[in-house]
């Protein structure tokens, strides 16, 4: 997923492109779960869910919040899950779209990272150090540190407690 944001970013511009990427996450994401409703409904899925009681029991509390802090965080998963985990918990499709709606949106801010490479290559003629120093660059990365700090912390007050 990221290898497109970044592209989108390098093709339409940082804003243009993380508008883009935004609706095309959310629609694509909807339509996934669409499709798939379905044959996560069917007996052979229903077995696998008892392997995870205790994240069905959390997810199951607050539907919205499980979902978006999985878009939002990702928690080092690929986006493929992002859209499986939902249905396979049964989430509702209303807490879906209103989650990934507002979870994605650190995800499609990083096309500023494609706005800065174009940039560079188009300006300078190549990559150089002071790509570093660029606004369409560190801007993602503070949202990429600040997710990542966030999770941790997040990891830490949730699912590290001694049971």
């Amino acid at each position: 997923c990221l290898p497109i944001v970044f592209l989108s970013g390098f093709i339409f511009g940082a804003v243009h492109g993380a508008f883009i990427s935004y609706i095309s996450l959310i629609f694509g994401s909807y339509v996934f779960y669409v499709l798939n409703f379905e044959l996560f409904k069917s007996e052979k899925i229903k077995k696998y869910i008892p392997l995870y009681q205790n994240l069905n029991k959390i997810v199951n509390k607050n539907e919205f919040m499980a979902v978006f802090l999985l878009r939002f965080f990702g928690f080092g998963m690929p986006f493929l899950f992002h859209n499986l985990l939902p249905l396979l918990f049964g989430v509702k499709k209303k807490f879906f779209i209103l989650a990934t709606s507002l979870g994605i949106i650190p995800l499609s801010l990083q096309s500023f990272f494609g706005k800065s490479i174009y940039d560079a290559i188009v300006f300078k003629g190549k990559i150089d150090k002071d790509i570093f120093f660029d606004f369409h660059f560190y801007f993602p990365l503070l949202i990429i540190l600040f997710t990542l700090l966030s999770s941790l912390i997040i990891k830490k007050i949730f699912f590290d407690r001694k049971n």
